[in-house]
């Protein structure tokens, strides 16, 4: 059983820095206390920029254009201010509240849809409110407005900040002159791969060698794909402590998500690092799986002991994760240094970093 109060102080001592220390006081707080957006608005202050990935490929392929907000309430300031920080700017809001239409919100004005087509219709109108989402979509769509300039969000814009799993100025200081041997846990569709060998050739490092997971099908042959022509070797596996089988779910057809559960209709493979390798190096690993990164922790403790490659953990599947990911990792290799980053306004892309 977790203690998160008997346990605080010590777990928060082994992070190194302030900025480790106030994420981890953030995500406390919001674990134990259920106190909400402290992180979020704290990541809007550190950070000078941000991005919003899936609307900003939407926006280039649209041209540049108006920006409307539909909803005037919290979830559309909420969105204001998302992309206010990353660069964009809002002309004006639509709501259907007559008592709203005509005044300003954030300092623009408030519309009505039949307004937005006299004067806008071709401006680009981002939905992002949970529980009407669908309604104020077909709302637009009844009254003729362009389904293309509709940009519908599942829940909120999700903003994205620095490079996640490179942008540590402490990776750098420890990169191996002989060669860097990256183990991607939980590849999904490559892009972290080819990360790690972007961010190998900006510190004037080689890479010698991927060792690439993913146990799915589908996403192995992407990222074969994704990756031709580098030192690569793919294994369509999972990670764990033990070579074994497992049931797994798989989630939608872009793979995100997917992970191993007693209710999967999946069975797939399970191996170790430590068994792969057999007493190779490593030198970087990065795991991103979906809950089972204490298991594939201790299925790399030879590895870890041995090498102490640089780590970069994924911390945000469980909840027990923030307090015993340190620990585990600290048992194994007392002289790792630990950091916390947290990469989006999502609950997601927390990372611990162990140097």
């Amino acid at each position: 059983m977790i203690d998160y109060f008997k346990d605080y102080e010590r777990v928060k001592s082994y992070f190194e820095d302030k900025l480790s220390k106030q994420i981890f006081d953030y995500k406390i707080n919001d674990l134990v206390r259920d106190i909400k957006d402290e992180l979020v608005d704290y990541l809007y202050t550190i950070n000078k920029t941000s991005r919003i990935v899936t609307f900003d490929e939407y926006y280039i392929r649209r041209g540049e254009k108006d920006i409307i907000i539909y909803g005037a309430g919290v979830c559309g300031e909420r969105d204001y201010h998302v992309l206010k920080h990353a660069g964009y700017q809002v002309t004006a809001f639509i709501d259907d509240d007559m008592e709203l239409q005509g005044q300003e919100r954030c300092g623009i004005p408030v519309i009505s849809i039949p307004e937005l087509l006299d004067q806008k219709k071709e401006a680009i109108v981002i939905i992002s409110n949970e529980h009407y989402k669908d309604i104020f979509y077909n709302q637009l769509i009844s009254f003729g407005f362009p389904q293309e300039n509709i940009f519908k969000v599942n829940t909120k814009l999700r903003t994205e900040f620095g490079t996640i799993y490179y942008d540590l100025p402490q990776l750098s200081e420890k990169i191996d002159n002989e060669g860097e041997v990256f183990i991607d846990a939980g590849a999904f569709d490559g892009e972290s791969s080819l990360g790690f060998i972007k961010w190998c050739e900006e510190n004037g490092a080689k890479t010698e060698k991927i060792y690439l997971f993913e146990p799915l099908h589908d996403g192995i042959k992407i990222c074969e794909r994704k990756l031709e022509g580098y030192n690569v070797e793919f294994f369509e596996s999972g990670l764990g402590k033990t070579t074994t089988k497992l049931y797994f779910e798989k989630r939608g057809s872009n793979l995100m998500g997917s992970k191993v559960s007693k209710t999967g209709d999946v069975v797939i493979k399970i191996d170790s690092i430590d068994n792969i390798l057999k007493g190779q190096k490593a030198t970087f690993i990065k795991m991103d799986i979906e809950g089972s990164e204490a298991d594939a922790i201790i299925g790399a403790a030879e590895t870890i002991k041995k090498y102490k490659p640089k780590l970069a953990i994924s911390m945000y599947h469980k909840r027990r994760d923030i307090l015993e990911l340190p620990e585990l990792v600290k048992s194994l290799n007392p002289e790792y240094k630990l950091y916390l980053r947290h990469y989006s306004n999502m609950k997601w892309d927390f990372v611990m970093y162990a140097i």
